[in-house]
């Protein structure tokens, strides 16, 4: 088994739902729920997340290829 910090084992993984039902899983299009990464939405005012592909691949997500904010789900 690969050993690694993958966002499908994170706690702050964030899946579709209600698109799921309509199109199945893609696991692809997740977001990040992590409070460091979180952003308001400035016309609504509700949580922005962005994708965890979006939010591993630069640094300026503070997360980025090595996952400095993976929490292992219990």
């Amino acid at each position: 088994m690969q050993q690694g910090k993958f966002c499908i084992d994170c706690k702050h993984i964030k899946k579709r739902s209600i698109l799921d039902r309509f199109f199945g899983s893609k696991i692809e299009f997740s977001k990040c729920a992590h409070p460091d990464i979180e952003k308001r939405n400035p016309v609504t005012g509700k949580s922005d997340f962005v994708y965890c592909s979006v939010a591993r691949e630069f640094n300026s997500y503070n997360c980025g290829k090595d996952g400095k904010l993976f929490e292992a789900k219990i």
